[in-house]
């Protein structure tokens, strides 16, 4: 026959982060460069909720792609959903980050997830995981409610539990719908202790919710 065969579905066999007792793991994102549609590194995903503020998915389902492309001045009816964020002019910026922006509007995103798989590579257990991660604000809101990033885990990738206060990050409501001049327009430095371990050749997941603090919008 002159046809292809049926595609494989996609699988995350091999699709995951390394780290051990003795090698730590460190990922910024400035290699995905500078495109609207750009590839995440080994081992993460992103996804927008139509459902729900709040809501996790699962890592299976989530994309390896942006869908946006976003930096200084974003506009107030500026795209909802998922993007590659440059620190300063959009297509230019070298300093990338990763992450969306959610919307009340009807059929529109209520929230994003950021996920990541990782993997135990070495020969001995990890007890718990000290986790480093900043929080760049690229767009003001004015909902009422402020807005919020919250860690979770997981060792399936489906069933979450969430990493705590330590590792919620806040933000109240703005006097706009708008971007920054200089984006970010703030930064927050997150670092503290999960005590959460990955045996040796098991896995943990990640995710950072990206939501309203309350409500539904």
């Amino acid at each position: 026959p002159d046809s292809d065969p049926d595609p494989q579905p996609e699988t995350d066999v091999d699709y995951y982060a390394e780290i051990s007792t003795t090698t730590p793991y460190n990922q910024n994102f400035d290699a995905i460069g500078t495109a609207q549609i750009a590839n995440l590194p080994i081992g993460w995903k992103l996804e927008k909720r139509l459902d729900a503020p709040r809501t996790l998915g699962t890592f299976a389902e989530a994309s390896k792609t942006t869908e946006q492309l976003g930096g200084n001045n974003l506009a107030s009816n500026t795209k909802n959903g998922t993007y590659n964020f440059g620190a300063g002019v959009a297509g230019q910026a070298t300093d990338r980050a990763i992450g969306g922006v959610s919307t009340g509007i009807a059929g529109g995103t209520r929230c994003i997830n950021i996920y990541t798989k990782i993997k135990n590579t070495g020969n001995e257990n990890i007890d718990s995981l000290s986790i480093t991660y900043d929080i760049e604000k690229y767009r003001k809101g004015l909902n009422a409610a402020g807005f919020r990033m919250q860690l979770y885990y997981s060792t399936d990738g489906t069933n979450w539990t969430s990493a705590g206060n330590n590792f919620l990050t806040s933000f109240p409501a703005d006097n706009a719908t708008e971007g920054y001049a200089t984006a970010p327009g703030e930064m927050v430095h997150v670092t503290a202790k999960l005590n959460t371990g990955i045996a040796k050749d098991g896995f943990l997941y990640l995710a950072w919710n990206s939501s309203v603090i309350s409500g539904a919008d």
